[in-house]
C-alpha cells in the first residue's frame, strides 16, 4: 500500500509540474474546450459534432506541443496523426466501457493502464493498437496508482452526473457550468496521461543503444 501511495504522489507531482511550467497552456486548453462544447450545445446537433471534432484537434495539438516542449520529440520528428488519435480514442472508450459493464474497478484499471496511449501515439508515431499495447506494458507497476488519480480527476464530473436530474431540461447557465467542469476534468486527464508517459517512457538514447 505504501508503494501505491508513493506512486500516486510521484504522478501527482509530475502532473502538477507539467501544469505550472506553462499555466497559460492549461488555461487556454480549458477555455478552448469549454468554448467548443458550449458553442456546440447552443447551435444544436450539428454544432455538437463540430465541437467534438474541434476538441479532438485541440487534444492532438496540445499533446504534440507539450511533447515538443518537454523534448520528448524534436521539431523535425514525425508525430502520430490526428486520425490515429481518433482510432485510439474509439478503442480506449470501447475497452473501458466494456470493462465497466463487467464491473467498475476493471474499467478504472484498464483506463489507467491505457492512459498514456494518446501521448505514445503522438510522441512516438505508433499505430493505434501499438500505442495501447505500449501503454499497457509500461504501466504494469503503475495501474492502481493511475486509477486512483483518474478517480480524483473525474470526481467533479461524476458528482455532477449524480446530482443532475435525469431528463431535466437544463438552462443555458447550467449547460455552461457543466461544460466548464467537463473541460477541467478532460484537461486534467490529459495532464495525467502526460505524467504517466513522463514516468514510464524509454529515453531515445536507450532505444538507440538497444537496437544498435
Amino acid at each position: 500500500m505504501h508503494d501505491v501511495g508513493q506512486k500516486v504522489a510521484e504522478l501527482w507531482a509530475e502532473a502538477f509540474a507539467l501544469v505550472v511550467r506553462e499555466l497559460w497552456v492549461a488555461g487556454g486548453a480549458i477555455l478552448l474546450l469549454w468554448s467548443a462544447s458550449s458553442a456546440g450545445d447552443i447551435v444544436g446537433e450539428a454544432g455538437i459534432l463540430v465541437g467534438a471534432v474541434v476538441q479532438l484537434g485541440l487534444q492532438w495539438i496540445f499533446l504534440r506541443y507539450v511533447a515538443r516542449r518537454e523534448r520528448w520529440i524534436s521539431v523535425g520528428d514525425a508525430v502520430g496523426g490526428v486520425l490515429r488519435l481518433v482510432g485510439v480514442g474509439i478503442l480506449y472508450t470501447a475497452g473501458v466501457v466494456l470493462a465497466c459493464f463487467l464491473f467498475l474497478l476493471p474499467g478504472l484499471y484498464l483506463a489507467g493502464r491505457w492512459s498514456a496511449a494518446g501521448v505514445i501515439l503522438v510522441a512516438e508515431h505508433k499505430g493505434e493498437v501499438a500505442a495501447l499495447g505500449h501503454s499497457w506494458a509500461r504501466t504494469r507497476e503503475w495501474g492502481v496508482a493511475i486509477a486512483i488519480l483518474l478517480c480524483g480527476a473525474y470526481l467533479p464530473l461524476i458528482a455532477l452526473a449524480i446530482l443532475t436530474e435525469p431528463g431535466a431540461t437544463q438552462t443555458t447557465g447550467e449547460l455552461l457550468a457543466m461544460n466548464a467542469v467537463v473541460a477541467v476534468c478532460s484537461v486534467a486527464g490529459w495532464y495525467l496521461g502526460l505524467a504517466v508517459y513522463a514516468k514510464t517512457r524509454v529515453p531515445r538514447q536507450e532505444l538507440e543503444q538497444v537496437f544498435a
